[in-house]
């Protein structure tokens, strides 16, 4: 099955739901700008965060959801990847106790468990912390475990987002963007972006890192071009392997990212009774996701 482009811009106006991120990216800037802010040392412990939060709007979350591939889906549930509008706002404040410059983030992948779905017109139970940090190579990598759900059902979805830090230094890291495996993949769906969609997904989620929807700044990033978001890949990916509603759980890296706009990428898997691998594959053969699924039972 094709899943179109989305052309339709979302209002400037959604901006107004996205607060809790832009206090974040500020808080982030000012670290940036004020080294002295930040810890010199990461601690020998560090503490979760939880939150309960309002619902999210009714038409935030319809918006989303035709943003990501599924305009008559989650009528009264909320997509499990949506989480990266309310989490990644907790996840910067934990890890603003490290020494590391949040400014410099890497986003390189993320894993979903869903355990359930998420009821719309809810408040959300939030939890975030941080449950491993590795420095090598000249990289700090970092996962962050955050769980949604709600008051009496805390964990419905459990995720970890993996980033990387550079250290003062470092060389810029290869990353290997060509299949290196071999096996049966079959093609289950394509999507392609807009010029917009960078910026349409920033008014969904709150990621308006300028790399996204700001021409220039897209030019003078290592990518010339302006690129859709990792959480934007993973939302489109998701919503093509999640066809019969039966995917449970999604791990996924961010190798390349996909320009603004683009032709279609193809979103295969090579499956295994339980689920199986998954990949995006571009038109120039180039891998910019890949990952594993798992399948809940019939």
């Amino acid at each position: 099955m094709v899943y179109p482009e989305t052309t339709r811009r979302v209002p400037l106006s959604f901006v107004r739901h996205q607060r809790p991120m832009l206090a974040a990216i500020g808080r982030i800037a000012l670290g940036a700008v004020l080294p002295f802010a930040r810890p010199k040392t990461n601690p020998s412990v560090f503490l979760p965060e939880r939150r309960l939060i309002s619902a999210p709007s009714d038409d935030l979350a319809t918006r989303y959801a035709a943003w990501s591939g599924t305009p008559d889906g989650y009528s009264n549930t909320l997509p499990p990847h949506m989480i990266a509008q309310w989490s990644i706002p907790l996840a910067t404040t934990v890890l603003r106790q490290t020494k590391y410059n949040l400014a410099t983030i890497i986003n390189q992948g993320v894993s979903l468990r869903i355990n359930g779905d998420l009821p719309r017109g809810v408040p959300l139970q939030l939890g975030a912390s941080i449950t491993r940090i590795e420095e090598t190579a000249g990289r700090a990598r970092v996962s962050v475990a955050l769980t949604t759900g709600t008051q009496t059902d805390p964990t419905i979805i459990e995720a970890v987002m993996e980033s990387t830090f550079p250290l003062p230094g470092a060389p810029g890291e290869q990353r290997k963007t060509r299949p290196q495996d071999v096996g049966d993949w079959d093609t289950i769906g394509s999507w392609r972006t807009s010029k917009e969609d960078g910026l349409n997904f920033a008014l969904l989620t709150g990621d308006f890192n300028p790399i996204h929807w700001i021409g220039i700044a897209g030019k003078v990033s290592p990518f010339k071009t302006t690129v859709l978001q990792g959480f934007g890949m993973m939302a489109r990916t998701f919503e093509a392997l999640d066809q019969d509603g039966r995917v449970d759980f999604v791990d996924v890296r961010f190798l390349k990212p996909v320009t603004l706009p683009s032709s279609d990428v193809a979103v295969q898997i090579s499956q295994s009774p339980n689920g199986g691998r998954v990949r995006v594959l571009g038109p120039d053969a180039r891998l910019h996701l890949a990952g594993t699924y798992n399948l809940r039972a019939h």
